[in-house]
């Protein structure tokens, strides 16, 4: 049901889009209400895009939390992280996809 839960707390998030945080709060709160857990942490993304009018995501967050209450009421930490852009890195040595394994390894494996 949650990506975890552990001790009456449930962890639920997505770092492929902030607007998840509805989601996961109803998630969450459908959760609390029935009795199943005690708290819940969100996991979110913080990155939106370039051309989004509002302020800083943590700022947003805040007020969202603000309207949503008392819909959403269960006692919840959400934590934003900014993982940045994806980057694709070159292998040193050539052209080979994999793991290097020494000559020694090879022989000892027979490869």
């Amino acid at each position: 049901m949650y990506k975890g839960f552990k001790k009456g707390v449930a962890i639920e998030g997505n770092f492929a889009v902030y607007e998840y945080i509805l989601e996961g709060l109803l998630r969450l709160q459908i959760g609390y209400d029935k009795g199943m857990i005690e708290t819940g942490i969100l996991i979110l993304t913080s990155k939106r895009s370039e051309k989004s009018p509002y302020g800083s995501t943590s700022q947003m967050v805040k007020e969202e939390i603000e309207l949503l209450y008392p819909t959403i009421s269960l006692p919840v930490s959400i934590a934003l992280f900014d993982l940045g852009e994806p980057e694709m890195f070159e292998e040193v040595g050539g052209t080979d996809h994999g793991v290097s394994i020494s000559a020694d390894e090879q022989k000892e494996y027979g490869l």
